[in-house]
């Protein structure tokens, strides 16, 4: 994200104005159409924000207007554009398709808007270039319903670099019995925010979308929501995840969560039951983090974050190649951290996936029961 800037009052209509607020870096904000006085609130909001990301856009939106559940708004947040793919939504002239410009802020900044103005207590989250399937919503309303106690619905995704499935796909649907326990079965990874569904009111009380990171900031959400109740998995892939599409194909990722799980922590905010799970979750992904600055050749970053974590826990073994990585420089990282996948101990995130993905591979064919009421 860039400056943070000021967002100014809501026109009725964008017209030929959000083409101009285009080119004056967006100093105003707007909304396509105004909300009719005592209009039904749709039983879903989806909230995409978009930043350059014009090439996707209309394709992104056209996979929500064909989702078989069709009670929805469309929160579309225009973080500063300057590639006019704002005017593209502008063009599609959808009633259901709400636009909102602002000032580039970054995409924290725009999900946390999209949420404030989103109508519906349920909420999906998709990037301007990923996709649904047509049963996405469908099948994350039919969890929300089923178990009204969840707080979020995360459904199983597929990735364009592995062309399959992320997360298992023979487990039963229905609330996971440890979200982060979910998590650390799979190398670490769990909630991505393009498959995922949550109730507005739990996630305002974990505090929104972290501002400041450029990416990774919804790994830290995830973590706060997943404090606050239960989370419902499907393990059927109903989206899409383009991995090789803007930022998240060149830039690194931030998974480091361990200031907020220890700040968490201090507060009683971590329920006692998932205490010790959440701790390991927050590790190994501080762990992940790690890896990346050590073959960033960020050695000193690296030192810092391998000294706060404490001794003596069950991911010792990932903390020992990490700390050789970081203080041995007799060999390069990728050596310890090489050392590591061999004898069985993930270190990021495609070598902490490779399990998962073959057990995806043995149960891609077999059917898939619900979970119990």
């Amino acid at each position: 994200g860039g400056q943070r800037g000021e967002v100014g009052e809501v026109s009725e209509k964008c017209g030929m104005q959000n083409a101009e607020c285009k080119m004056k870096n967006l100093t105003t904000a707007m909304q396509t159409k105004p909300i009719a006085p005592n209009s039904k609130a749709p039983v879903i909001s989806v909230v995409i924000p978009l930043y350059n990301k014009a090439p996707y856009i209309r394709r992104t939106i056209q996979t929500v207007l064909e989702q078989s559940f069709q009670d929805i708004e469309i929160v579309i947040v225009d973080d500063g554009s300057t590639d006019g793919g704002g005017v593209i939504v502008q063009e599609m002239d959808n009633a259901r398709c709400r636009l909102y410009c602002q000032p580039n802020a970054g995409k924290s900044a725009a999900r946390n808007k999209g949420v404030e103005l989103a109508r519906s207590d349920l909420i999906a989250f998709l990037d301007a270039d990923d996709e649904w399937h047509p049963e996405f919503l469908a099948a994350s309303l039919a969890l929300h319903q089923r178990w009204p106690d969840i707080v979020g619905s995360l459904i199983n995704y597929e990735r364009s670099d592995i062309h399959q499935a992320a997360l298992p796909r023979n487990v039963a649907a229905g609330p996971l019995e440890s979200y982060f326990r979910f998590c650390l079965a799979n190398g670490g990874s769990g909630m991505w925010t393009g498959a995922v569904m949550v109730r507005k009111k739990p996630l305002l009380e974990a505090g929104g979308f972290p501002l400041g990171s450029k990416m990774g900031e919804d790994l830290d959400t995830w973590f706060r929501l997943a404090c606050q109740g239960p989370i419902a998995y499907e393990p059927r892939p109903l989206a899409e995840y383009f991995c090789d599409r803007g930022i998240c194909s060149t830039s690194k990722v931030d998974c480091d969560i361990w200031p907020t799980f220890q700040s968490w922590k201090r507060a009683g905010r971590i329920p006692k039951k998932e205490l010790r799970a959440a701790e390991q979750f927050a590790a190994v992904l501080r762990l992940i983090t790690v890896a990346m600055r050590c073959r960033e050749g960020d050695v000193a970053s690296a030192r810092r974050m391998m000294s706060e974590l404490p001794l003596g826990r069950a991911w010792s073994a990932r903390r020992v190649a990490c700390w050789l990585a970081a203080w041995v420089p007799v060999f390069p990282p990728r050596y310890w951290l090489g050392l590591a996948d061999r004898m069985g101990v993930p270190i990021y995130w495609k070598a902490s996936q490779e399990r998962a993905w073959t057990v995806n591979r043995m149960a891609a064919a077999q059917p898939v029961t619900g979970g119990k009421p």
